[in-house]
């Protein structure tokens, strides 16, 4: 049996008694103050355990919301390194697509296309 149970118990065996004495008198006077005690340690126990509910259900909350946060960084990041990769990717193939057009530019004299000349012009500065 619990403490709180065991408080309950107690007031209502006093609320019993206090049928049996004399309105006014000290004996019931008496038994209303030590009940009046014990209901105050009910109400406070109460109060304790709900603030705990309270406390433990936002700690859940918080905990929930910072899982969520830390899967929207996971994936902020992976596409991060996506876009880090695809970029690398990317200017790798340019330079690769430019060397080998300066390549064919040396075999034949002439560049076949714009990008090409663009790139062969940002190799060899005119100065």
């Amino acid at each position: 049996m619990s403490m709180e149970d065991l408080l309950r118990t107690e007031i209502e065996e006093n609320l019993e008694n206090m049928k049996d004495f004399e309105l006014g008198s000290k004996e019931y006077e008496s038994a209303v103050e030590s009940t009046c005690k014990l209901v105050d340690r009910v109400i406070s126990i109460d109060r304790n355990a709900d603030d705990y509910n309270l406390k433990d259900k936002a700690r859940e909350a918080d905990i929930e919301v910072k899982n969520i946060q830390l899967e929207k960084d996971k994936r902020n990041q992976m596409i991060q390194n996506g876009i880090t990769v695809g970029s690398i990717v990317v200017s790798t193939a340019v330079t690769i697509w430019g060397t080998l057009a300066s390549f064919k530019f040396e075999k034949e004299g002439t560049v076949t296309t714009i990008l090409g000349r663009q790139f062969i012009s940002k190799l060899l500065p005119k100065k």
